[in-house]
């Protein structure tokens, strides 16, 4: 695989003081979910910004489609994520390419829309292990890199299907007549801000443990 070189990156205080006028140049961000919405979103900008990106899609096709249209400095890597030793090798190919990686924004997510009562145990089981498990392991198999460069930022895209107006809310209307606050679109919200607050948890104290090695 060919290594590609990268301009030299500015200092960690150019880009603390971020904003819309961010210059992310000679950095490496892995966007994981990006073949649509907000991951792409997210790629698309920091490739922008003068990031070199890697984009993650489950299929490598889709993968290398969507870095191809995002532009020179973006890699596809297409696995699934939920599949063993998937983490470290999207940060391994990581590695290989652009040897380095600063940013990581943990933004694929399984968005389950079967009415609770209805949810097998396979179902959230799934759910757990992509929206709790994998930014786990993710954010894991960036730190060695991190910790050695003394630099970087770890983003966890959050999900609004507990909107009113989100496609989870508005099943539970239509199929069971709910609305906002009934005991079944209630049971709809539980689920995903119990996987929120767990994240939300364990970032804080990521976030204290990690802050002395400059991530």
């Amino acid at each position: 695989m060919c290594k590609v070189s990268l301009p030299a990156h500015p200092s960690p205080s150019s880009l603390d003081q971020s904003g819309v006028n961010a210059d992310f140049t000679g950095r490496v961000a892995i966007v994981t979910g990006a073949a649509r919405g907000l991951g792409r979103a997210a790629a698309e900008r920091l490739h922008e910004r003068g990031a070199s990106v890697v984009v993650h899609v489950r299929d490598q096709a889709r993968a290398d489609a969507v870095a191809q249209f995002i532009g020179e400095r973006a890699y596809g890597v297409g696995v699934d994520i939920a599949a063993d030793g998937a983490s470290e090798l999207i940060v391994q190919r990581t590695l290989d390419r652009f040897g380095r990686v600063d940013i990581l924004v943990n933004n694929a997510a399984l968005a389950l829309t079967t009415r609770f009562p209805d949810l097998t145990p396979e179902e959230w089981r799934a759910a757990l292990e992509v929206n709790l498990t994998v930014p786990f392991l993710l954010t894991k198999a960036v730190l060695p890199a991190m910790r050695a460069q003394q630099y970087g930022r770890i983003a966890r895209a959050m999900r609004s299907q507990h909107h009113p107006d989100s496609r989870c809310a508005k099943r539970a209307r239509d199929d069971r007549g709910g609305y906002p606050g009934s005991p079944l679109e209630q049971n709809v919200r539980f689920s995903h801000r119990f996987q929120s607050r767990r994240n939300f948890g364990s970032r804080r104290t990521l976030n204290r443990r990690l802050a002395e090695h400059g991530a």
